[in-house]
């Protein structure tokens, strides 16, 4: 009966330490998340200069962010966002 006890304390401190790792992988998934959107909204259309091909920006978006970012950027007003 000892063995079961110590068996179910074992897997629940087992699972314990999987929650808490995923709960800090998770945080910084959403960190980091956050700072590429940042930097995608933000940051980069600073930094175009006026006449920049804004498809070939758009179609680079899509293959570094892999998320569809250049998508939803191309759906974005262009005029405010790059001009």
């Amino acid at each position: 009966m000892n063995e079961a006890v110590d068996s179910i304390k074992t897997f629940h401190k087992q699972q314990r330490q999987l929650y808490d790792g995923f709960k800090l992988l998770r945080s910084k998934y959403d960190d980091l998340k956050e700072s590429n959107s940042a930097t995608l909204w933000e940051y980069i259309p600073k930094k175009i200069p006026k006449g920049y091909d804004e498809g070939e920006l758009y179609r680079l978006v899509d293959q570094l962010s892999n998320t569809g970012e250049g998508m939803r950027m191309r759906n974005y007003s262009a005029s405010v966002c790059w001009h």
